[in-house]
């Protein structure tokens, strides 16, 4: 930095990235630059170390498509089928502090076969039936999904089918 004028380098072994807050600063330093090395400029950046770079009025945008599905070409996994079924396991002890009386809520998200989030929990109300209890445990795990529905959505992976909760208690 100079005044007003910003320059950022990034170097990588022998992979240079330039960027500089105007067009007449960043052509004197590529000057520099060949002055004292032998060096190739690429122009726009638009592939550096693996990464898709796309530039646009909104901003830039990077991806690593191409490496991801070579990692899925080498473990034999391009072609496998996906699920986008959110669904979730919900457990409660009721009363299982025999000190307290207090409950402890569990539950487990899967977005398919994967494992998304977890948590166990001492529930913050002593319930009178189980049925209570597995019912607080269940209203937080919607709760819970309903966040990762919002995050995936976010994600652009919004999900086309409905998030489905088990409990093991058919009162709840």
């Amino acid at each position: 930095k100079q005044g007003d004028d910003t320059t950022f380098l990034l170097l990588y072994v022998d992979d240079i990235v330039l960027t500089a807050s105007s067009d007449r600063l960043l052509r004197q330093i590529i000057a520099s630059l060949h002055r004292e090395f032998s060096m190739t400029d690429l122009g726009v950046l638009n592939y550096f170390l693996g990464i898709l770079v796309t530039l646009d009025s909104s901003g830039m945008f990077l991806s690593q498509r191409k490496y991801a599905m070579e990692i899925l070409e080498r473990a034999h996994m391009l072609f496998s089928s996906t699920t986008d079924s959110l669904i979730a396991y919900s457990d409660v002890d009721c009363a299982g502090c025999p000190t307290t009386r207090w409950s402890t809520s569990r539950c487990c998200v899967f977005l398919g076969n994967n494992l998304l989030s977890w948590s166990s929990k001492r529930q913050s109300t002593l319930s009178r039936f189980s049925a209570e209890a597995e019912y607080h445990g269940v209203a937080n795990d919607v709760a819970e999904t309903c966040w990762i529905r919002n995050l995936l959505c976010e994600l652009y992976t919004p999900l086309s089918s409905a998030t489905i909760v088990y409990c093991d208690n058919v009162s709840a």
